[in-house]
């Protein structure tokens, strides 16, 4: 637990004077016109502020993207974006790639060399913090080795696993491997189809075992992991006794009490929150609960 102090402490509605106090990591009250005693932080006439925590943004990858943009620099498009963040009460950027799609056009080590310029930005500059946060699926052959180097590499702060890879461009290649092994062994469509779901089954024990190792290189590196697929959490847990705690996406409410019981953070976005059809259940849950969102 410790307090912070300042003398321009930013509220809903005015700028007091006071102390913060924190105890793990968390705003647990605002003590007005004090100075802490002891195990304070003194901050005086430094603005300090609670601030929005975008942990999925695309407005960078979306901006240097556009094709109205590609008359400026990337640096142009950059400050642009910050601005915006900014004037929307963003202090943090997690700027969101996936892994698929940042190596479409470029090598791993092209893909580093752009993170790591991101990560090397002037801060004195920029009015908003920026992390990386990438978003991957399991099965790829080539995902768990560039994932490695990126983790090697400190390009990354939060990582993002979404399930296996691609299930529905592998369609066209699974109908192909079942023919072939019709043709090829003359087996009928029951005895392929067990051998394809076995195969497939293997594949997936083999992305879990890769992923348990990135995990644990991640943790290594004070790197957090969330994944949107509770199977998969649990999968971990139980098969390789490792642990993620963080889960994002949108969940039923049996998997909401899930989360509850296994004292996990669960992260879902304003959008699909808005979205939702029983947005008051939803809340009355968060309220009645003491999950961690």
């Amino acid at each position: 637990m410790y307090k912070i102090y300042s003398n321009r402490i930013v509220l809903s509605d005015e700028i007091v004077k006071g102390y913060i106090l924190v105890d793990e990591g968390k705003i647990k009250d605002i003590v007005r016109d004090q100075e802490p005693q002891e195990d304070g932080i003194d901050l005086t006439d430094k603005y300090i502020l609670p601030g929005l925590i975008n942990l999925t943004s695309t407005e960078y990858s979306n901006e240097i993207n556009a094709k109205e943009n590609k008359y400026f620099s990337d640096k142009k498009v950059f400050h642009t974006m910050d601005k915006a963040s900014a004037e929307a009460g963003v202090t943090t950027n997690f700027n969101l790639f996936s892994l698929e799609e940042l190596l479409k056009d470029q090598t791993v080590e092209d893909a580093i060399e752009q993170l790591r310029k991101l990560k090397a930005i002037d801060y004195s500059t920029v009015l908003v913090d920026h992390k990386t946060h990438l978003l991957f699926r399991l099965g790829d052959k080539l995902s768990n080795k560039n994932l490695r180097e990126m983790i090697i590499n400190d390009v990354i702060d939060f990582i993002t696993c979404t399930g296996y890879f691609s299930k529905g461009t592998f369609n066209y290649q699974n109908q192909y491997m079942v023919q072939n092994m019709q043709q090829r062994y003359e087996l009928n469509d029951a005895e392929a189809s067990i051998i394809f779901e076995r195969l497939t089954a293997i594949r997936e024990e083999i992305a879990l075992d890769e992923l348990s190792f990135r995990i644990k290189s991640a943790k290594s590196k004070h790197i957090p992991f969330a994944s949107n697929r509770n199977i998969l959490i649990e999968k971990l847990l139980e098969e390789y006794k490792v642990r993620i705690k963080i889960i994002s996406g949108e969940h039923t409410e049996e998997t909401l009490n899930k989360i509850k019981e296994k004292d996990m953070f669960y992260g879902i976005e304003l959008v699909s929150l808005t979205k939702s059809q029983d947005i008051i259940s939803l809340l009355e849950h968060f309220r009645n609960s003491k999950l961690q969102i």
